[in-house]
């Protein structure tokens, strides 16, 4: 699983698109991470599931799922509803 943090920010890829989209959002990142052995496998979620530890700005939730869509960078609720929305 690879893991991104502060510390170890991503350098390419769907990493660091997703990386910079929360960063212009004003998303304070803790970490950010991809493990491609689970469920949710799909093309158009970027052939995994990534995950997101966050602070957002409007709201008191801090872990969600995300993704890159074409070159849109998405982000989802863990939750039921499991609401999504564009970064």
């Amino acid at each position: 699983m690879n893991e991104y943090t502060q510390t170890n920010p991503p350098k390419r890829g769907n990493a660091l698109k997703i990386w910079r989209a929360f960063t212009a959002a004003n998303y304070h990142i803790r970490e950010l991470h991809y493990n491609s052995n689970l469920w949710g496998r799909a093309k158009e979620s970027g052939w995994g599931t990534w995950a997101i530890d966050a602070d957002c700005p409007n709201s008191g939730e801090t872990l969600f799922w995300c993704g890159v869509i074409g070159n849109k960078v998405y982000i989802q609720s863990m939750c039921g509803k499991y609401d999504m929305k564009w970064v």
